[in-house]
């Protein structure tokens, strides 16, 4: 009876080995659909690095380095950023930088006619007022948010007319910190730059290109 009932485990452990062994049916590699919020399973692709006049609360405005980097698996901008000992990273949906870029072609219509007046930066006379995703932390992105912010001219030094982006202090998800109250300034040169970079058709042939590498035969 032992013997039988030695046969018959051995017999079922084996049944169960060569099952699981079995080959998986080859299949066409399927279609993934894209939407505004996915394009490809992909990590974060570097773009580029940007230097930009930057201004918080404390200091004037001085020069700082921004990474740019596009999520397909979101289908959004972030950019990477230290100011002072604290590091920043500012997201930028599909739809927000669609609405960001309609505001920006107006910045850029009354600078190239010269029908930008030198005023004070307030809500009346803003271009743009929307939100961004913000992570910050010293050591780490400890902390997030969804932070307004607000774009208005403003003269840094004169014909200087920069395009201002002025984020706002904004408590994170626990209420345990604020993130930091940044001001950006992007000329339009640097705009023409981050349109090449930033636009939808660039991003997703970035996409192709690596869909295509790794798809290689």
């Amino acid at each position: 009876m032992k013997k039988n009932t030695s046969y018959i485990i051995c017999t079922l452990i084996l049944l169960c080995f060569f099952v699981s062994c079995k080959s998986k049916e080859i299949t066409e590699k399927p279609e993934i659909e894209r939407t505004q919020e996915f394009i490809a399973d992909i990590n974060p692709i570097f773009l580029d690095t940007i230097n930009l006049y930057t201004k918080n609360s404390v200091n004037n405005p001085y020069i700082a380095e921004y990474n740019l980097y596009f999520s397909p698996r979101t289908n959004s901008v972030f950019i990477n950023v230290t100011i002072g000992i604290t590091s920043i990273r500012i997201v930028f949906s599909y739809s927000e930088r669609n609405a960001l870029y309609e505001s920006v072609k107006k910045y850029l219509y009354n600078y190239e006619n010269n029908l930008i007046i030198q005023e004070k930066p307030t809500s009346k006379n803003a271009y743009y007022k929307g939100t961004a995703s913000i992570d910050w932390g010293i050591l780490a992105l400890n902390y997030s948010t969804d932070a307004k912010y607000q774009t208005n001219v403003e003269y840094l030094w004169i014909d200087k007319p920069y395009y201002r982006l002025r984020f706002e202090a904004t408590d994170d998800k626990d209420k345990d910190a604020s993130s930091p109250a940044i001001s950006v300034y992007i000329s339009p040169t640097q705009w023409q730059t981050l349109f090449d970079l930033c636009n939808q058709q660039a991003l997703e042939a970035r996409c192709d290109e690596i869909l295509a590498e790794a798809d290689a035969f």
